[in-house]
């Protein structure tokens, strides 16, 4: 949001990049994420990862949404 209100860069192809970091990491770990039943601990830490992974999406698409948006109408999204 810092860089996009600064004219740094493009807030469209920052969200694009930082989703495409954001799924890379959330395959990652559900890939090492072991089966729950042989090391529970381990399973609620990696899941909690995952939680936390699939927010940060969530919220990287209402950034999407806000800057669609604001390119559309030429004016500043409502938040």
């Amino acid at each position: 949001m810092a860089a996009a209100a600064g004219r740094l860069a493009d807030p469209v192809a920052l969200v694009d990049a930082q989703r495409r970091e954001v799924l890379r990491r959330l395959r990652d770990t559900q890939r090492a994420a072991p089966d729950r039943s042989v090391d529970p601990v381990a399973g609620v830490l990696l899941e909690g990862v995952v939680l936390r992974l699939r927010a940060d999406l969530e919220w990287l698409e209402a950034g999407e949404r806000m800057w669609a948006e604001r390119d559309r109408t030429g004016r500043k999204a409502e938040a």
